[in-house]
Formats: structure tokens, sequence, C-alpha cells
């Protein structure tokens, strides 16, 4: 089973994800987290072709519905330099897709340039931000938001007026 673009069972990915973990609990951090990420995000690829389809589709069912489709871009928590973060091609291909499309997109990346993602890990062997750095996406998505939300009426639901 594929969901965008992540096989149900890679074996390269089970190997790389395990021997990480083992390495990460001798201190090492950055290690097995990230696939092959590159080859991902061209055109040929058959979960990128569905992914592009399932984006399009959630932004004509927000068109529909009046709202305003945002796709935010969650880095890999990693060494945010240049030769240390190692999926500048995803965030490419989806904001480019993005912007292609006219969907509006923010990529965090930005947010994190310079640090070291690695310090943001919940644990040892669990690569998600902490709450350092969800404090930086929030930030980050705040500052974005703020002015989309500005330019359009908030309605309260039907439901919130009893």
């Amino acid at each position: 089973m594929n969901i965008l673009g992540i096989s149900a069972f890679d074996h390269d990915a089970w190997v790389a994800s395990r021997l990480g973990a083992a390495i990460r609990q001798l201190g090492a951090k950055g290690f097995g987290q990230v696939g092959k990420i590159n080859d991902q995000y061209v055109d040929t690829n058959r979960n990128w072709q569905l992914m592009r389809a399932a984006l399009l589709e959630m932004k004509r069912l927000c068109e529909q519905r009046d709202i305003q489709l945002v796709i935010a871009i969650i880095p890999a928590m990693a060494r945010f330099t240049e030769s240390g973060y190692p999926i500048k091609a995803y965030h490419e291909a989806v904001s480019g897709f993005c912007r292609a499309q006219s969907i509006t997109c923010l990529d965090l990346l930005p947010a994190f340039w310079g640090l070291d993602g690695t310090k943001f890990w919940i644990s040892l062997t669990d690569g998600h931000p902490d709450a350092r750095g969800h404090r930086i996406i929030a930030n980050a998505l705040a500052r974005f938001l703020a002015p989309l939300l500005g330019r359009r009426s908030v309605v309260a639901p039907r439901h919130a007026a009893r």
C-alpha cells in the first residue's frame, strides 16, 4: 500500500531506520531518518503524480466552498545547512508545484535554517519536533496566516451561536 509516496514496507527504509535507531542510542543524531526523497518528486513517479492530483482535488473542493487552501511544508528535523539538509528537493518540488497551481504554500524550512534540527527531536529515536520546534512552527505560521486572515471576514459556525 502506498500513501503519498511512502511504501507500507520498504526494506531499505526499514533497515536504515533500525540501524539509525541503534546508532542514535549511542548519541549520534540525524542518521537513518530520511529515505530516497529526491527520486520521489520527479514527474514520472506515480506516487508524486497521485500526490499532485490529491492537492489539486483539495484545491478544487476548497474553492467550491470559498475556502483558501494553505499548504505548510514542515521540514525534517535535520541539520539546516546546505551540506546537512538532505531533502531540499522535496521542499522545492512541493512549493514549486503549489506556486504553479496558485496554491498558497508556506515552506517552514527558512524558519529553521542555520539551526541544528536534531536538537529539536522529541527523543533520541524520534525526530519529530519537540515543543521548541513546534513553537518555531507556530510563530512562522502565525506570521504567515495573520495577513491572510485579516483579508477575510471570520464567520462563526452556526452551531457556535447557541
